[in-house]
């Protein structure tokens, strides 16, 4: 498995956001508790705790690490590969076991990786009041399950704030669902097993196979760990937004590695001006995607080449014309 989360910086991450550790003012710099955040976080709030297990003041006495300082440009250069090398391994689920370190068909253990991530995340981040728990939460989850959460509080009767009105509430409730998908990729690389292994030691764990869905989020792994690879890739193929020439072939180009078919074009597409029509009324969805040019976008088979762009495609038809109702009515 890749280690992709050793790339990042989670203490300025945000859901829309990335920021890679580099060689300048974004260097790792590791905490007591073997965590890294960046130098512009740690110099910024030298107080600030490992914002992956909380453990405080993890960053007074922390340190550079020099050693990984071409980390970002050794997998930039290399970015292709490492896309279709990660894509392959969810697609065959063949890999190292990491207890017996024999090359056979694996398993993750979700049960001892949950463990694991509960231990080493903030918990507090993904609380919920009653009111709200009712109100935006529709998968929710048993008592039994939430009891779990809870069993990872330090103090059970101390007033928590919920994480969406920001209210007091010592009855707290668990956002399960966003806490998985922001933690899916976190130590992955630890909890793939063989078969025999599984039998030996994880028998009666809840198990899932790196290219099934997973029973906790109902989401494909491999989608749920693409936002670190896929920001690499966007970085290897920024384009200024001013030079634009197709924003749906562009946000294809993104998902795939056909990058020639985007690379190619001569001349401005009229996706463009659409695009800038819907950046100026802000038509966004919660995710701060537009669902018309991404549902556009995906309607189209990944692995065949374009003849056009896909806004001209009739399968895209209704999305257009909903798309284009919007900004004639200016909002």
């Amino acid at each position: 498995m890749l280690h992709l989360e050793s790339l990042v910086c989670y203490a300025c991450r945000t859901n829309q956001n990335l920021n890679f550790f580099d060689n300048e003012k974004r260097r790792a710099f590791v905490g007591t508790c073997g965590h890294s955040i960046c130098l512009t976080c740690a110099k910024s709030n030298p107080n600030i705790s490992c914002p992956i297990c909380s453990r405080s003041n993890s960053f007074i006495s922390g340190t550079v690490n020099y050693g990984s300082t071409n980390i970002i440009e050794q997998y930039e250069s290399n970015v292709f590969q490492l896309f279709k090398k990660w894509w392959q391994q969810f697609n065959s689920g063949i890999g190292v076991c990491c207890n017996c370190l024999d090359h056979k068909l694996l398993r993750i253990c979700m049960t001892c990786k949950k463990k694991k991530d509960l231990k080493d995340v903030d918990i507090l981040k993904y609380a919920l009041c009653q009111k709200c728990q009712d109100r935006y939460r529709s998968d929710k989850r048993s008592e039994e399950e939430q009891e779990k959460y809870r069993g990872y509080l330090k103090d059970e009767n101390k007033p928590i704030e919920c994480r969406i009105c920001h209210n007091a509430t010592t009855n707290p409730f668990f956002d399960s669902t966003w806490f998985e998908l922001n933690t899916l990729h976190l130590n992955l690389d630890t909890f793939n097993f063989c078969a025999d292994c599984i039998l030996d030691d994880h028998a009666d764990h809840e198990t899932a196979k790196m290219s099934n869905n997973t029973s906790q989020s109902k989401l494909s792994m491999r989608i749920l760990t693409v936002q670190i690879l896929e920001k690499l890739l966007e970085r290897k193929l920024e384009v200024d937004e001013n030079q634009m020439k197709c924003k749906l072939r562009h946000m294809r180009m993104i998902m795939t590695t056909q990058y020639h078919q985007y690379q190619d074009l001569k001349s401005t597409c009229h996706c463009v001006e659409v695009w800038n029509d819907v950046v100026k009324l802000n038509v966004f969805d919660f995710f701060e995607r537009n669902p018309h040019f991404y549902t556009m976008v995906e309607k189209t088979d990944l692995e065949d080449n374009l003849d056009g762009c896909p806004l001209e495609f009739e399968s895209n038809k209704h999305e257009k014309e909903l798309l284009l109702k919007i900004i004639r009515k200016g909002r």
